[in-house]
């Protein structure tokens, strides 16, 4: 058989290649060949730089302007200028304590951070007097504490607490063992409200929150 005849039957037995297999290694070496190529078309899942910037972007304007931490500020309620901003999580206590304006004695009340309110848990207080819980509100209880000193349990959530600077009240409030004087924050007769925001990472740098 003549060579050019035995390659032709070659071709044709049963197991070799055949010409549709043929012209499809061709065409998919073609395209490798393409896209390795400088200039090729990009592929339908690659990114340039360009989407990275843009994704990059989107992604740095959440991180820093979406509302995530949860603090306890103070602002004067007039004006709404924040004068006192900190970090919280849920379950957080803290103590406001100031002078009866009435029996001049102590209150302390003891307070807790409720996702995105406050709950008053109870005010401690050492004597009975004009002004003072006596337990005859609805929802209240007064008892004896173990140091001796009366706790009105109270229990009540609030969205926020307001109450004007004393002259002789010597606002304070107490949290992670510091205390504030909050007449260090605002003028006596000053209206102040104190709750529960979330900011975002350029607010907690804006109102300068401490932690």
């Amino acid at each position: 058989i003549p060579p050019n005849q035995r390659q032709q039957q070659d071709s044709e037995q049963p197991g070799g290649p055949s010409p549709g297999h043929e012209i499809l290694s061709q065409t998919r070496r073609s395209i490798r060949l393409r896209t390795a190529l400088p200039g090729s078309p990009l592929k339908e899942d690659d990114e340039t730089a360009d989407d990275r910037y843009r994704r990059a972007r989107v992604s740095g304007r959440f991180f820093l302007f979406y509302p995530l931490h949860p603090v306890l500020r103070i602002t004067a309620v007039k004006t709404g200028e924040p004068l006192f901003c900190t970090r919280v999580g849920k379950g957080e206590e803290f103590t406001l304590s100031f002078t009866h304006s009435v029996n001049r004695r102590p209150v302390y009340d003891v307070i807790r951070v409720e996702g995105d309110h406050l709950l008053i848990l109870r005010s401690r207080f050492d004597s009975l007097g004009a002004g003072m819980p006596d337990g005859s509100s609805s929802g209240m209880r007064l008892q004896f504490g173990s140091d001796g000193w009366l706790e009105a349990i109270v229990n009540r959530p609030v969205s926020e607490i307001t109450f004007f600077v004393g002259w002789v009240a010597n606002h304070s409030l107490s949290l992670r063992g510091r205390d504030i004087a909050l007449a260090d924050l605002a003028q006596p007769g000053t209206l102040l409200a104190l709750g529960i925001k979330r900011v975002s990472h350029y607010g907690l740098w804006k109102s300068r929150c401490v932690r």
